[in-house]
């Protein structure tokens, strides 16, 4: 079986009041890993961004780099705010937009928010980071005239975890968003290093983009996992998709990650 390992690499340290001033690190993690976090413009480890005013947006640019030369990596970013209280998420607007195709809003009119109150957090879906990959971020951020002044400060950071790639096959390949029938499925076959019947199943998400469902039951044999999911959640979630969507499903098989996808076709009528 291969070995558990999983890392957290602090990413930025923040100090904001009228002025935010942004330290980034630069690691090389252990374990032979190899990760490098740094100003995409200059190289520098450490940035000053100046003087930035409640609702005058400031944007900044991340390098996150893994120069491994083998393997596949899950990569999940996460973001925490501490403000005076009562800091809500609406109180601010930060806009994500990577190299990866990553491109949402978090917090105020954003299509993911922070949670929490006083402490805002956030943390992305696990994504897949190969070797010898760079992910370049910009993040602009503004807070609005709701948010409460006093001190503030905040971190950012990426958790990666080395993972098994599986074949994963979702049925039903058409989903028809107005029928009721049966589970979703997910046939998982693992690499042979791995033994299918050590997956836990309560581990096993379906994902489309920053969302999952949980699956709700599942049976192994020897060469594979059948896993099953809700039908109604998996509606709920893809309700306003159509057409050809890719999806993703992750787990744990004796503690190591798993990753996998595929693309079903999703109608309504």
């Amino acid at each position: 079986m291969l070995p558990t390992r999983k890392l957290r690499i602090a990413v930025i340290a923040l100090s904001l009041v009228a002025t935010i001033g942004f330290a980034f690190a630069c690691t090389v993690a252990p374990g032979g890993f190899r990760f490098l976090v740094y100003q995409s413009g200059t190289g520098s480890w450490n940035i000053n961004l100046g003087v930035t005013h409640f609702e005058e947006p400031k944007s900044f640019d991340i390098t996150v780099e893994s120069k491994d030369t083998a393997g596949t990596f899950g990569a999940v970013y996460f973001l925490t705010v501490k403000g005076p209280t009562g800091l809500r998420n609406d109180d601010l607007t930060l806009h994500w937009l990577d190299t990866d195709g990553a491109d949402f809003v978090i917090g105020n009119g954003g299509s993911q928010a922070f949670v929490g109150v006083g402490i805002l957090n956030w943390n992305s879906a696990p994504v897949e980071f190969p070797s010898i990959h760079k992910n370049k971020i910009t993040l602009t951020l503004t807070f609005k005239p709701t948010a409460p002044r006093g001190a503030y400060n905040g971190n950012m950071w990426v958790a990666f975890t080395e993972k098994v790639e599986a074949h994963v096959e979702i049925m039903p390949k058409v989903l028809n968003l107005k029928s009721k029938g049966e589970p979703v499925l997910a046939i998982i076959r693992l690499p042979e290093t791995c033994d299918a019947g050590k997956v836990d199943v309560k581990s096993v998400r379906l994902w489309f983009m920053n969302s999952y469902v949980q699956a709700q039951s599942g049976v192994a044999t020897k060469h594979y996992s059948l896993v099953m999911f809700p039908r109604e959640e998996v509606r709920q979630m893809l309700s306003s998709q159509r057409g050809c969507v890719k999806l993703g499903v992750t787990g744990l098989v004796n503690n190591v990650e798993f990753y996998g996808t595929d693309t079903i076709i999703v109608i309504k009528g």
